[in-house]
């Protein structure tokens, strides 16, 4: 022993000892802020938990800008006491506790702790295995997580695809861009019924027209068939025109543009002598 060492002893325990416990809140602590854990009955397990214990700042996932604003900047954090041995679901569950909600609910972003940013891409589901991988980041150790809550579980919306469409009305200028989620298996033909729910009719009871790469959909009211078709672009100029039959998962939105159209009149009343040219 040297002078300043700390010597720790231990009472005996009694023989109708508790089976569990939790720590009691700090003064102006929410409850939810503070989660239970086995009662620490052995020295070792009080400074292994002493030397997991730590405070995670929760922020709520920003929008991503341009200019890259530091998250200190942004709404003030959740201060939740977690374990650096906490799974994945053990730090969901306290994270929907404090927000009220399904912990399925709960999507997480890491903290990039050079930009002061979130991550690009969100953590998959149960896709670590502990807290302390979820707040290392290129060999530096954050504080700093960030949530998103989710309209449907986690596991589920993974099973999904997102598509990013960008809508032309009838006058070639981008109406809106529409954000569908299809599932993986699903066909163009599949996007395009969706799409159509989601934008109004232009020019309701077109005529015929044939075509693997054009979409029939019922117009509003029963008026008659909409012919809708999804193509890809890159630099304003039409690379592919999607069949009905090809899979979504093929089709790649973030390096394209994915366009989709009702088709114009006279594209549906064309003759077999008539040419489409696209300019």
């Amino acid at each position: 022993l040297q002078s300043g060492d700390i010597i720790v002893f231990q009472c005996a325990l009694p023989v109708a000892a508790p089976t569990s416990m939790a720590v009691e809140p700090a003064a102006g602590a929410a409850s939810s802020d503070v989660p239970e854990h086995e009662p620490l009955l052995q020295i070792p397990q009080f400074f292994e938990h002493v030397k997991n214990r730590v405070v995670v700042h929760v922020h709520r996932l920003p929008p991503q800008h341009s200019h890259g604003q530091g998250v200190r900047e942004k709404e003030r954090a959740m201060e939740i006491t977690m374990d650096k041995r906490w799974t994945y679901d053990q730090v969901t569950a306290c994270v929907g506790k404090a927000l009220g909600c399904d912990p399925l609910h709960v999507r997480l972003t890491m903290h990039n702790p050079y930009s002061d940013l979130p991550k690009p891409t969100p953590l998959k589901y149960r896709s670590v295995e502990s807290l302390q991988e979820m707040l290392l980041s290129f060999q530096k150790t954050s504080d700093i997580l960030f949530y998103e809550t989710l309209d449907m579980p986690l596991p589920e919306l993974e099973s999904k695809k997102p598509l990013k469409v960008s809508w032309h009305t009838a006058s070639t200028e981008e109406g809106r861009v529409v954000n569908l989620l299809l599932d993986k298996e699903s066909t163009v033909a599949e996007a395009l019924h969706a799409l159509a729910k989601m934008v109004p009719p232009e020019a309701p009871g077109a005529g015929e027209a044939s075509g693997a790469s054009v979409m029939d959909v019922a117009g509003a009211n029963g008026a008659g068939p909409r012919r809708l078709r999804m193509m890809e672009i890159f630099n304003h100029r039409i690379y592919k025109i999607f069949q009905d039959q090809e899979e979504i998962e093929t089709i790649n939105d973030q390096y394209w543009t994915i366009r989709a159209e009702e088709l114009a009149p006279e594209e549906l009343s064309q003759g077999p002598d008539d040419k489409l040219i696209h300019v």
